[in-house]
C-alpha cells in the first residue's frame, strides 16, 4: 500500500513539473520585424503570380475548347444513304485472244 501511494505521488509530481515547464512563456525565434515583413510580402507576391498564371492558363484552355467546338460544329457528321465504299485499285486482267491461222 505504501508503495502504491509513493508511486502515485511520484506520478503527480512528474505531471506537475512537466506542466510547469510547458507553461513558461516562449519567445518567438524571429525577432527581426523587417525580415518578417519582407517574407510576408514575398509570399503575397508569389500568391499573386500563381493566380495570374492560373488565370492565363484557364483563358488559354477556354479559347482552345471554343476553337475545338467550332471545328466540331463545322464538320458534317450526318450520313445520308449508304456509306461510301472504299475504292480499290482496279486490277488489270490480261485477256487472251485466240488467233486463227488461215
Amino acid at each position: 500500500m505504501k508503495n502504491i501511494v509513493f508511486s502515485i505521488a511520484a506520478i503527480l509530481l512528474a505531471a506537475v513539473s512537466a506542466s510547469a515547464q510547458t507553461a513558461a512563456p516562449t519567445s518567438p525565434l524571429r525577432t527581426n520585424p523587417n525580415a518578417d515583413y519582407i517574407r510576408n510580402e514575398r509570399v503575397h507576391l508569389e500568391k499573386e503570380t500563381e493566380l495570374k498564371i492560373l488565370e492565363k492558363l484557364e483563358e488559354s484552355r477556354l479559347r482552345e475548347e471554343q476553337a475545338r467546338m467550332q471545328r466540331i460544329e463545322a464538320t458534317n457528321f450526318s450520313v445520308v444513304g449508304q456509306p461510301a465504299q472504299q475504292q480499290q485499285p482496279q486490277q488489270v486482267v490480261p485477256v487472251q485472244t485466240q488467233t486463227s491461222t488461215f
